[in-house]
């Protein structure tokens, strides 16, 4: 998620313009704690090469659709079956570009939602949908403002036949709210312990 290194490195090297050789030189484990002392930055094969038989990965595109050819190549170099493969991006063109270069994966628009003075919220779940049907995206993801995660989005997704996904949810009860708008999936930084929480009748 960051443009340099230096959060989970200690050294502000910009990705996008270092090569692999730089990057690999650094350690990006201790920033979480001294048993992870030494961990190098995997490459996308090698991340590929840890998803079980039968689970997915989701993988977030955060530059633009230059990066299209090279992860086409990548994903046809791995054993993962299209199904297991998800692609997500905010910018619409790398979403378009996915769905043209990849079109056996499964390509997510992200989105955020913005609140108007007067309260309501942007865009509006109409704006959503179309924006998606002309990406010819399989699904939305779009953050978790509780205002405007509404019946009438979780509708209009559900009709146009777009998966609906949410993106950052700790909270259980909102969670909760989620799963009876029929979400199809949370991303968390709790899995573990909202899993539990759901799992408790209220």
């Amino acid at each position: 998620h960051d443009r340099d290194t230096k959060r989970t490195s200690g050294e502000a090297v910009d990705v996008a313009t270092a090569d692999w050789d730089r990057l690999q030189k650094l350690d990006v484990g201790k920033w979480k704690g001294p048993e992870f002392a030494g961990e190098r930055m995997p490459a996308l094969a090698q991340v590929l090469e840890t998803v079980p038989e039968g689970k997915k990965i989701f993988i977030e595109i955060k530059c633009g659709a230059e990066v299209v050819p090279a992860l086409k190549e990548a994903l046809a170099a791995c054993d993962l079956k299209p199904e297991q493969i998800s692609v997500t991006a905010f910018q619409q063109d790398v979403s378009e570009a996915t769905r043209q270069q990849i079109p056996g994966v499964t390509a997510n628009w992200l989105t955020d939602f913005k609140q108007r003075d007067d309260g309501t919220w942007k865009p509006s779940p109409a704006v959503i949908v179309k924006t998606a049907r002309r990406l010819k995206a399989h699904g939305v993801g779009v953050g978790a403002r509780r205002g405007a995660l509404t019946a009438e989005l979780a509708s209009a997704l559900k009709e146009a036949g777009l998966g609906f996904h949410v993106w950052t949810v700790d909270d259980p009860e909102l969670a909760r709210h989620l799963i009876e708008l029929g979400v199809d999936s949370l991303t968390t930084n709790r899995p573990a312990e909202l899993r539990k929480r759901l799992a408790t009748p209220k």
